[in-house]
């Protein structure tokens, strides 16, 4: 059949877009007639902090995409030129892209079977080879893939071991938990997605996250170009055009509301997908970790 020709029903989408009324005639419509069009405005500041509230962290900078927040994460750690960042060899190309932008090469580390998620041992391993050659990764991006968070114990504990900062890649993760913790709090800064088919929607969107109020300052100063404080345009330093909007804000907030609504969903989701097609051989689904 000719792809001009096919029904909207032929397709099954990894995760279509869920947006409801609210996100329409409330807080939209709230963001349209209070004039902040533009980005930045007073939806953006409530994101942010119910976002925050939400994981557990102390501050959230919103952003136009989470590849922007992985890549002012990158920067506001020091990587540059020359420098190598371990992350996962399962996910997003965004993951690795970001470490590129800052002229750094990505190293790949294993997941592991049992988990799909980054293999804690693998991540030792390397960390311990790399010291024996005096060569150090400048950081470690690990990935909480397909809903489900990185072994943090481990994995924190032996980046520790070697001063090594972590950030986490929580894109497809908000709404999971990790021993009791949010997904999105681990880590010297973690970043989310609110791409179209993540677990709640801006349309197109990110947050920086972390407990450091001058790294969530530098992630907002350089997410605005730049800009220096003065009565004129003047810029001291690189920046970027990576803030999110006052009206996806607003979405965003509305979104967040049903986190809780939309995790329930996909688990039945993946449920009548396990009952269907579980007895199939060669299908195996996603272990959930305990």
């Amino acid at each position: 059949m000719a792809p001009s020709s096919r029904s909207s029903t032929d397709r099954i989408h990894l995760s279509a877009p869920d947006v409801g009324a609210e996100e329409r005639t409330l807080l939209l419509l709230d963001a349209f007639e209070s004039g902040w069009i533009a980005p930045l405005g007073p939806h953006v500041d409530a994101f942010e902090h119910e976002m925050a509230q939400r994981v557990g962290v102390a501050h959230a900078a919103a952003l136009s995409s989470g590849t922007a927040a992985l890549h002012l994460a990158l920067r506001i750690l020091g990587v540059g030129p020359g420098d190598e960042v371990l992350t996962s060899t399962l996910t997003f190309a965004a993951t690795a892209n970001a470490i590129t932008y800052c002229g750094a090469t990505p190293v790949f580390v294993d997941v592991d079977r049992a988990t799909w998620q980054l293999d804690p041992a693998l991540v030792a391993d390397e960390l311990h080879r790399r010291a024996d050659r005096g060569r150090l990764p400048a950081a470690l991006v690990t990935v909480d893939l397909y809903g489900q968070c990185a072994d943090y114990d481990r994995i924190l504990v032996a980046a520790a071991a070697f001063d090594v900062p972590v950030i986490e890649d929580a894109a497809e993760a908000l709404g999971a938990t990790y021993r009791g913790r949010a997904a999105g709090s681990f880590g010297a800064m973690a970043v989310l997605s609110f791409n179209g088919n993540k677990m709640i929607t801006t349309s197109g969107g990110g947050m920086l996250l972390t407990d450091r109020a001058d790294w969530a300052d530098q992630a907002r100063f350089l997410a605005t170009q730049a800009r220096d404080p003065a009565p004129h345009y003047q810029h001291s330093t690189i920046g970027y055009n990576y803030r999110l909007s006052n009206l996806l804000a607003a979405v965003g907030r509305a979104q967040l509301r049903s986190l809780d609504t939309k995790v329930g969903a996909r688990r039945r989701i993946f449920e009548r997908y396990r009952a269907g097609l579980g007895d199939l051989d060669g299908i195996t689904f996603m272990p959930e970790a305990a």
